[in-house]
């Protein structure tokens, strides 16, 4: 990948605020009064109202805000994708052309990320997220110049998804749970990642047919159940400084590539099965881990490396207010104070 590319890239990421014209609060809990422009329970009716470059906060609900399409350049930001009580869930969200450089993190997507246009949509950032799917169609013109960093995804792509592809892409810290189909892997960055194999094997598939394979690097493969274990089956796929792990009998087959960890305990703080939940995994890795300093340039393997991105296990954006209240009294007669304690804080 191109030096330029990068640089964009990484400038979508620290720039995303600088360009905010409005803020608009987004809340569907009972009891919340709309104000035009301000405060909306209907999460499309906010999208539809505000302007290019608004920030949008999602207020944490048991109910999800559905399906929307977003068809401008937006900052949606949510609560958090996984702490208790607290997570911002949206259904499918369709995403248009119009919609490119936009901004998404701190929500659990719990149907589909639909990029379904001709025309690719550009410089894209998913960051925080917990992501069912994101899927093309075969006439779309898929993502090109986008970061897809500190997620939690099941499904990313499609099979046989060549005419749908993820251009200029940088895809590092997140963990993928199921099938990855990645297109065009010579604009690909795919590293500092944890890919979960469920079942036989895990389908990690170059869906290019330019005889340019797809390096991944600085990644682990695990497989915690007691079914046998083997890596993607498909061609053109090198793996670089990555490690394989699954503490039953049986072991996986070893990468293709060079400097990886074949068949080697990473030595989590705590990962038990193939689960992911917040409250009690940690992919940390404990003193003494031989995937420290084990990867590219001498990098430790996983999602904790040297790039300064801390991965955050409940999807809590960094750098937005968060307001918790800590302490409510149950009960009080009638015209007396209510005693409340709220803590905030900047994350």
């Amino acid at each position: 990948m191109k030096t330029k590319q990068l640089f964009t890239l990484f400038t979508a990421l620290v720039t995303f605020t600088c360009f905010s014209q409005n803020t608009i609060t987004v809340d569907n809990n009972p009891g919340i009064t709309e104000v035009t422009n301000f405060v909306y329970a209907n999460l499309q009716d906010a999208i539809d109202a505000a302007q290019n470059n608004d920030t949008l906060y999602i207020q944490a609900s048991a109910t999800s805000y559905g399906d929307v399409t977003v068809n401008k350049t937006l900052n949606i930001i949510g609560r958090s994708h996984s702490e208790n009580n607290k997570i911002s869930y949206i259904d499918n969200m369709d995403v248009t052309p119009n919609a490119s450089n936009s901004y998404f993190s701190g929500l659990n997507f719990t149907d589909e990320i639909s990029i379904n246009n001709p025309l690719p949509v550009t410089d894209l950032v998913f960051e925080n997220n917990y992501i069912n799917h994101i899927g093309f169609s075969l006439s779309s013109g898929g993502i090109n110049n986008c970061i897809i960093r500190g997620n939690v995804v099941r499904y990313l792509g499609e099979s046989s998804s060549w005419d749908s592809p993820i251009q200029n892409g940088v895809l590092t810290n997140n963990i993928f749970l199921h099938d990855v189909n990645i297109a065009y892997p010579e604009s690909v960055s795919l590293k500092n990642n944890i890919f979960f194999c469920y079942t036989g094997k895990i389908l990690i598939v170059n869906e290019s047919n330019n005889n340019t394979d797809l390096i991944i690097e600085n990644s682990i493969i695990l497989k915690m159940n007691s079914n046998a274990g083997s890596v993607s089956p498909y061609d053109g796929i090198q793996f670089k400084n990555c490690l394989t792990y699954n503490p039953n009998a049986s072991v996986f087959d070893d990468l293709p590539g060079t400097g990886n960890l074949n068949n080697t305990n990473p030595q989590f703080e705590n990962v038990t099965d193939d689960d992911f939940d917040a409250s009690t995994d940690d992919y940390h890795l404990k003193a003494g881990s031989p995937a420290i300093g084990a990867g590219t340039d001498g990098e430790d393997i996983g999602l904790y490396n040297a790039s300064g991105y801390l991965f955050n296990m409940f999807g809590i954006t960094y750098g937005t207010p968060t307001v918790n209240i800590t302490n409510i009294t149950e009960s009080v007669q009638e015209g007396q104070p209510l005693q409340v304690t709220i803590t905030a804080s900047s994350n």
